[in-house]
């Protein structure tokens, strides 16, 4: 009986690192951008796509039942614009800075918040994302779809 506990164990195991992983390569596809599951830093889940991050609050180590989850998104780089003198210049960016969870006193003013809600709440799933500048209610949506191997 002792024999059989073990191998139950190990494929149990084994099982459990092998969805783990899966979730880790999470990705999404929306108007022609992919947004990764990159990492899970506490309970906070870290996407990106196209130069910007995404952290979203509770939704680390979440695969089955996934609801609503709210954070920030954060420009990687400062983006820049042509003045119509040909010159690049800064946009404007927000008011206050932000620092950026799991980057050692890093800050940006190119930040907003996010709302993430699962329409699929299992792996893999779609979701519809709300954004919004700075302290700004949502102004643009996303409607992102799983990415998966066929």
């Amino acid at each position: 009986m002792r024999p059989y506990l073990t191998a139950l164990i190990a494929v149990a195991g084994l099982a459990g690192l092998c969805s783990g992983a899966a979730m880790a390569d999470e990705q999404w596809t929306s108007d022609g951008k992919t947004v990764i599951y990159e990492a899970e830093e506490g309970n906070m889940a870290v996407l990106s796509y196209d130069g910007t991050t995404i952290y979203l609050e509770g939704l680390a180590g979440v695969y089955e039942g996934r609801g609503t989850y709210t954070g920030v998104w954060m420009l990687d780089e400062m983006p820049m614009t042509d003045d119509g003198a040909g010159n690049e210049v800064p946009v404007q960016g927000c008011d206050f800075a932000m620092l950026r969870p799991g980057k050692s006193g890093e800050t940006t003013q190119y930040w907003g918040q996010v709302e993430l809600t699962f329409i699929d709440p299992d792996y893999p799933g779609t979701w519809i994302g709300y954004f919004g500048d700075c302290f700004d209610p949502p102004s643009d949506t996303m409607v992102a779809r799983p990415v998966t191997a066929d």
